[in-house]
């Protein structure tokens, strides 16, 4: 399942309209569009705002299997790598003030 995939079935699980979902992130309504068919990719910052939106960790925006110890079933090697920077780089910018 690709990130469009993901993010319309999460947003339709949790019973959130397009507009709903652009009013809590803050991303524009064709982009969004644009992510769900496909058509463009969000960066890090516009990812993390999804996940926030949406309620959901970040990397359930990328595979069903919640515990970080499960994700090669469904990522790659590099994937994970990258989630586990993203995980320390929002540690960091958490403590900060």
């Amino acid at each position: 399942m690709f990130l469009g995939d993901r993010l319309h079935f999460l947003r339709d699980r949790k019973q959130i309209t397009l507009r709903q979902l652009t009013q809590r992130s803050g991303l524009s309504q064709s982009f969004l569009l644009r992510v769900e068919n496909g058509h463009a990719v969000p960066d890090l910052e516009q990812i993390e705002h999804l996940a926030a939106a949406l309620e959901v960790p970040v990397h359930q925006l990328f595979c069903e299997n919640p515990p970080l110890q499960n994700l090669p079933d469904c990522l790659s090697e590099d994937d994970i790598a990258r989630l586990r920077i993203m995980e320390r780089l929002n540690g960091i910018l958490n403590k900060l003030p």
